[in-house]
Formats: C-alpha cells, sequence, structure tokens
C-alpha cells in the first residue's frame, strides 16, 4: 500500500499487488480500480490477466460499470507496434449515468493515482504510462484507445 498527500487530501493508494501481477503477465490484463466511500483510498476492485490480441480489452468493456465511475489500468503487452513492449494505459472512466459529485472526485484524485502507478512501473523499469479519459463506450473502441496510447508513448 501507498500513500501520498495530493493538495489537502491524504490518499491511500492499494495497487502494488495489481501492478506487480500485470508486470508479469504473457498477455495483456487489466485492473479496476475504485475510490472508497469516505473518498480517502484508491483500492482495485477486480484484476484479469492473460489475454491476447485484444480479447481482454473486450472483458474490459464488459467489467465497465454503466453508472459508476472506475479507473482501469490495461497492460497493452504484445499489442504494440513493435510487438515486445508492456504499454500501460490509465483510463478514467465516467460515465454519463455516474453522479457529478463522483466524476469531480475520480477527476480530482486521478493525479496521485498516476504519480503512483509511474513511480512503481519506474522502478519496473518500464517506461511511461498513457492517460486518457473516457465518458462512453464509444470513447473505449478498441482502435481508438490503442492509437492514442501508441501515439502518446511515441511523442
Amino acid at each position: 500500500m501507498l500513500s501520498t498527500r495530493d493538495g489537502s487530501r491524504h490518499m491511500k493508494i492499494e495497487c502494488e499487488a495489481v501492478l506487480a501481477d500485470l508486470l508479469l503477465l504473457r498477455g495483456s490484463g487489466y485492473s479496476l480500480l475504485e475510490l472508497s466511500r469516505n473518498e480517502k483510498a484508491i483500492k482495485p476492485v477486480l484484476t484479469r490477466s492473460g489475454y491476447h490480441w485484444g480479447q481482454g480489452y473486450a472483458a474490459l468493456l464488459a467489467d465497465l460499470p454503466d453508472s459508476t465511475c472506475r479507473w482501469a489500468l490495461y497492460n497493452f503487452r504484445d499489442e504494440s507496434p513493435d510487438g515486445r513492449t508492456c504499454r500501460f494505459c490509465l483510463i478514467t472512466w465516467l460515465p454519463a449515468g455516474a453522479s457529478d459529485k463522483t466524476k469531480v472526485a475520480y477527476y480530482f484524485d486521478k493525479d496521485a493515482l498516476i504519480t503512483t502507478v509511474e513511480e512503481k512501473l519506474l522502478s519496473s523499469r518500464v517506461r511511461g504510462l498513457a492517460v486518457m479519459e473516457a465518458t462512453s463506450y464509444a470513447d473505449m473502441a478498441y482502435e481508438t484507445v490503442l492509437a492514442e496510447v501508441n501515439r502518446q508513448f511515441d511523442n
């Protein structure tokens, strides 16, 4: 468990085990993370792994709730242009059905999560983290997200 101070909030971020699992994969995988009810911790809800060539992404879309915000940490292993790279993407899921208060909390707490994930990836010698937001399943189209991940990594 990692702790960070983001602005005036003290946030516990429970993602070390999730990142370790996703780093050891031979295929793609993902984890969904949520903000605790008291908004003082970020914790994993679900982790799935062992997928190949986009199969895991379809499962990710099926696991995203229609009216609840989440963060999705996806490992695009073996889905990059060179076929060997581990490319992580953190997606802030802010669906239209979620309350405005919840959307604001997820939007502002993502920075603490990004910092924590980037530090862990750097210590594991993984280069970078693509970051994006999505408000609908259309924003989450596999080709669109993969293109954005590749664009952020190529810059």
